[in-house]
């Protein structure tokens, strides 16, 4: 996996196509000029798409889709450092500023973050049928 690429290979491809399809369709158009409908009229094999995708350059749109180190590019990663560094030196001219003060280095997006983002929106949606249930008067919906 180059650059903390999801793509583990031609046995896991079908895995990441299923959930990453319009990510990887969209890099592979903009970075390689490649249609991956291709693979289904036979002009693209799985093995191509593997190597294809795992050299698809930092910040693409499978790795911000992704997640981890694949999730910046490095110009992304060296604004937000950059960036990070200037807040930091702002601080620590601040008298009497203690550790906590300071702000935390940035860090991308954790493997998984959309499926942890999509879980609490629909924890707090059923949350909301549920009020909603118990307080028929309000004639309300979700």
């Amino acid at each position: 996996m180059c650059g903390g690429r999801p793509v583990p290979g031609i046995i896991g491809l079908p895995g990441v196509l299923n959930r990453y399809w319009d990510e990887a369709e969209a890099d592979l158009q903009r970075v390689y000029g490649i249609d991956l409908s291709d693979l289904w009229r036979g002009r693209l094999s799985f093995r191509r798409i593997a190597v294809l995708l795992r050299g698809l350059p930092a910040g693409s749109c499978l790795g911000r889709a992704a997640g981890g180190s694949a999730a910046w590019s490095d110009e992304t990663a060296a604004i937000l450092y950059g960036l990070w560094r200037v807040e930091s030196r702002i601080v620590s001219t601040i008298p009497g500023a203690k550790r906590r003060d300071f702000p935390s280095p940035p860090e991308p997006p954790e493997p998984g973050w959309q499926d942890r983002i999509r879980e609490k929106a629909e924890r707090e949606k059923a949350k909301a049928r549920n009020w909603l249930a118990r307080h028929p008067e309000l004639g309300l919906s979700v």
